[in-house]
């Protein structure tokens, strides 16, 4: 009897292993997914506007650079399309555009090509909408927002991501001072997307943990019958 009762806590800590060690294998990697869309080597362009109410809108913004992390396809990929940078030059890179919530209108995308990932042709990058924003620092010109977003497919499938489930992105703004009713460049542009685990990397993570309760549990049974 005590021999069947060391025979099953046995397997039942290996099924435990085997369990975290499949559940902590999958989880970490797509949390480490990171996609940046920045000014790069763009230089000061398009337009941001402060509206009386508070929103901001934004259009012709230069976004460079493509920066890829955690992916099958990691590096820095210059993108292409109709914004201009005094740096970059006219149509130099991709294009970003956005409104908080001026006139009922509330949206985020970016407009423009990969060369370097096989995109040739301009499309939609990232869209998506914005669900919190601050100005608090406009009047020094630093703006940024929150808000769900989704990435071409194409794109994902070129970064070996396909399918991929991203959190909130993150973007901030840097211009020259802003003042209600007014325009103002933009100096540099940040747009931070990191992955969340997956549904089913999360389910296995929990059938570990319920494994090691249920371990825990049988091992102090046996402990005090033996």
């Amino acid at each position: 009897m005590g021999r069947t009762r060391r025979s099953i806590v046995s397997v039942s800590a290996r099924m435990v292993l085997l369990l975290l060690t499949l559940s902590i294998g999958v989880s970490p990697a797509s949390a480490d997914i990171v996609l940046d869309f920045s000014t790069g080597n763009a230089g000061t362009g398009g337009s941001i506007t402060l509206f009386a109410d508070g929103n901001l809108a934004g259009s012709g913004i230069p976004v460079g650079t493509l920066t890829a992390a955690g992916t099958a396809n990691d590096g820095n990929y210059s993108t292409t399309g109709t914004a201009s940078g005094s740096a970059g030059g006219p149509g130099c890179c991709a294009s970003l555009s956005f409104n908080t919530g001026e006139g009922g209108t509330n949206f985020i995308q970016i407009d423009g090509s990969v060369p370097g990932l096989g995109i040739l042709t301009s499309e939609t990058l990232l869209s998506g909408t914005i669900s919190g924003f601050s100005n608090t620092f406009g009047s020094v010109g630093l703006v940024d927002a929150t808000g769900l977003d989704a990435k071409a497919i194409d794109l994902l499938t070129a970064l070996g991501i396909a399918g991929t489930q991203f959190g909130y992105f993150g973007v901030s703004f840097s211009t020259n001072r802003l003042t209600a009713g007014s325009s103002s460049s933009v100096i540099s542009t940040d747009i931070v997307n990191t992955a969340v685990p997956e549904p089913g990397s999360l389910l296995l993570l929990g059938a570990g943990l319920l494994g090691v309760a249920g371990y825990t549990r049988r091992r102090r049974r046996f402990e005090t019958q033996a």
